[in-house]
């Protein structure tokens, strides 16, 4: 009250909200009632709305953990916003996140929120809103890399002019066939310069 300016009301609701979820020990009240004074929560209509998104985070953890394998009972402090900001923001529910799981797990061997953070983010602003729509878009941008994997790899498959490449290198060719066959009409012969006199 005298250090924070929050209300016995406010301070009392944390004391609750603490309890209910088995953490009874002064220091994590303190932490909570600093973040809540911190941002400016210091009535009971804002501390009801905190706590309610926090139940939705809370509720949120338990079926992404119980998904993916993780055994933390609760979300970090980071993780609870950053679950609220994805479904509150960015309008998504487990569905979608659990598909940006899978594409951090893919790309990283780290588990990151941040990383489902930019995928997630990246896919709002490609206005991909449902887990259908991301799986339609991931199906079809796996088909466009098959393709162009099997272009390459199709011998006698007719081969794009670099455009940028500098004159005189645009014939220039990569084909490892021609190599060998060159290598094995005999070794080249270096001659010497001359030198000037």
């Amino acid at each position: 009250m005298d250090y924070l300016g929050l209300p016995p009301s406010v301070i009392l609701m944390i004391c609750e909200y603490a309890r209910m979820n088995g953490k009874n020990g002064f220091s994590y009240i303190w932490s909570v009632a600093e973040d809540w004074a911190h941002d400016g929560i210091d009535t009971v209509e804002a501390a009801n709305e905190r706590i309610a998104a926090l139940e939705t985070a809370s509720g949120l953890w338990k079926t992404f953990a119980a998904r993916v394998g993780i055994s933390n009972p609760s979300p970090s402090k980071k993780q609870s916003e950053s679950l609220l900001r994805w479904t509150s923001e960015l309008g998504y529910g487990i569905d979608e996140i659990l598909l940006a799981y899978d594409e951090m797990a893919d790309h990283t061997s780290s588990f990151s929120f941040a990383y489902m953070d930019k995928v997630l983010t990246g896919w709002r602003a490609k206005g991909l809103k449902t887990a259908d729509q991301i799986r339609q878009m991931q199906e079809a941008a796996a088909k466009q890399k098959a393709e162009q994997k099997a272009q390459q790899k199709t011998p006698g498959a007719p081969k794009k002019e670099n455009k940028d490449a500098p004159a005189g290198r645009a014939a220039v060719s990569y084909d490892i066939e021609a190599a060998e066959n060159a290598a094995s009409q005999g070794a080249p012969v270096y001659e010497r310069k001359k030198k000037k006199k």
